[in-house]
């Protein structure tokens, strides 16, 4: 029996920061919209400056935390899919 990657095993993960919308998702998926695929966003901003998603497969994390590596591995920890 081979192992077969099917797309819930799929999650990807972004890091960004200062992000009070999902808006700059649309261009990054052109074919289809972004809450066809679990997404894991990891958000660097401040309190009073989160973002929210109102979408089941689409996760953010706010981190008030600075530095692009540290924002990699929280999503890296923090990832629920295989890949």
């Amino acid at each position: 029996m081979t192992n077969q990657f099917t797309p819930n095993d799929l999650e990807i993960i972004i890091s960004t920061m200062n992000q009070t919308s999902l808006n700059f998702l649309v261009p990054m998926f052109p074919m289809c919209h972004f809450s066809a695929f679990s997404i894991l966003i990891i958000n660097q901003t401040t309190e009073n400056n989160v973002l929210v998603s109102e979408f089941e497969s689409v996760k953010v994390i706010n981190s008030f935390e600075k530095g692009l590596s540290k924002s990699r591995n929280l999503g890296i920890k923090m990832h629920q899919n295989q890949y």
